[in-house]
């Protein structure tokens, strides 16, 4: 018996040795600075993007008190002191990109009227600054004076910029794009261009999408157009809101992923290239009432796609995501971050870098009361690592499986014979015996894994 004991208590230190399913979990916001504004990270425009990582550092950009400001963190908890880029208007007239080499960011005066973008390229550093390429550049974005709105930059695979806004011409939105000649910072605009996506004003907000093979996908709430050097016809986009303020789109590849709001619901279409628009497909629901802001769109280089978006419920700011994989999305939300103030506007980056230290997706995002100042926040999270089929196995190596199960059923079967005929009560051997079936099994996975680990 004495034996017999020792025996389940090695399997049961052996069995707690064995490795244990990770937890991914998230601290709350932390504060990385203060704005004077509610929309310090923008203002119904989460296709602008206010964050972006690099392989060693998050970015973060936003508005306060008159400047476009920035800081960095190795880590997401300890943030560098905020640096000054210019000065601008609100947190609505500046965008910014990472196209993994360079930040860009592209800024415009909504309010007054104006012959000009600007635009200035530089590369982040490991220490936390930013090396400009050149001066800032002046885009003139249309022949005469006019409001250009809603401004946000990508570059191409060839790393030439891209600039999507909205013209406000007589009161009703007008969707524009320009592009350079030039991808070495300076700004040269590109033969053809500006263009003008569409004469109807469906929406007001314009998003490029970059492609493969210096492609691109302008995207315009409820239609859209595809540039493959000269532009294809205007699409007309199944479901999509015709007037919405909430809007993200992302690429893989050159399919293109894009997200709206309508009265409070997420919403979401695919484009599959050289097929066109599938079905409409609602990602969340939420009841009116709980200050919920539109979903952000995030990529990971391996694939796979997460919608964030953020809400207020019982005086305490919520931020939730949900997965896309294998063409559906989660059937429930996982809420990432509870804050202890209303959640006023949230960004996450575009695209998330699982080959960095970091492996984490961030949303930076303003938080407080009625009145200013209120909190810049960050916070992240580690996504679950993507599924990944299990390897063959080796010859035999089910059959080694069977046998240890055979052999120890059969010890069990003569242990419980053998304890009854001493005499044991039932009872105790019913219990002996089912230890020893459970113990049994992690012994046989052990010896299971030793195998593989010998392969």
């Amino acid at each position: 018996m004495r034996q017999f004991l020792g025996i389940l208590s090695l399997l049961l230190v052996i069995s707690l040795l064995l490795p244990t399913i990770p937890v991914y979990a998230s601290p709350d916001g932390v504060v990385i600075g203060t704005t004077n504004s509610s929309s310090g990270v923008g203002e119904y425009a989460n296709f602008q993007r206010r964050a972006f990582q690099t392989a060693d550092r998050f970015w973060a950009f936003y508005y306060n008190y008159g400047n476009l400001e920035y800081t960095s963190s190795t880590d997401g908890i300890s943030w560098a002191t905020n640096t000054t880029i210019k000065a601008i208007p609100d947190g609505r007239s500046f965008g910014i990109w990472y196209d993994g080499t360079y930040v860009h960011y592209v800024t415009s005066n909504p309010l007054v009227m104006s012959y000009y973008i600007y635009y200035r390229r530089g590369t982040p550093n490991a220490d936390g600054s930013i090396t400009w390429s050149a001066a800032e550049q002046q885009v003139q974005a249309y022949l005469d004076e006019r409001m250009f709105k809603k401004v946000n930059v990508v570059t191409d695979s060839q790393g030439y910029p891209w600039i999507a806004y909205i013209i406000a011409a007589n009161g009703s939105p007008r969707p524009w794009v320009i592009k350079a000649s030039t991808n070495d910072g300076t700004w040269t605009t590109a033969s053809g261009f500006p263009y003008n996506i569409s004469p109807d004003p469906p929406g007001d907000y314009c998003i490029a999408i970059p492609l493969t093979d210096s492609k691109m996908y302008i995207y315009n709430p409820n239609q859209g157009r595809l540039y493959d050097g000269g532009w294809g016809s205007l699409e007309t986009i199944p479901g999509s809101a015709s007037y919405d303020w909430y809007g993200s789109g992302i690429s893989i590849g050159d399919d293109v992923y894009v997200s709206y709001t309508e009265g409070g619901v997420f919403k979401f279409n695919k484009r599959t290239y050289g097929v066109g628009w599938g079905s409409e497909q609602t990602i969340a629901t939420h009841p009116s009432g709980l200050g919920c802001v539109g979903s952000v769109l995030t990529k990971s280089i391996g694939g796979r796609i997460y919608s964030s978006w953020q809400y207020t419920e019982g005086g305490q700011g919520k931020i939730a995501y949900k997965r896309y994989l294998d063409g559906a999305w989660d059937d429930t939300e996982t809420v990432w971050s509870v804050e202890p103030e209303e959640v006023k506007l949230l960004d996450a980056p575009g695209t998330f870098y699982e080959e960095s230290s970091q492996k984490k997706i961030g949303a930076i995002f303003v938080t407080g009361g009625a009145s200013p100042p209120f909190n810049v926040r960050f916070v992240s999270f580690e996504p679950p690592p993507p599924p990944t089929p299990p390897d063959p196995p080796p010859p035999g190596y089910y059959g080694m499986a069977q046998v240890l199960t055979f052999v120890w059923i059969g010890i069990v079967i003569l242990s419980v014979v053998g304890l009854l005929s001493q005499g044991m009560p039932l009872v105790s051997v019913v219990m002996i015996g089912g230890i020893m079936a459970i113990f049994g099994s992690v012994g046989v996975q052990i010896i299971i894994r030793a195998i593989e680990n010998l392969r």
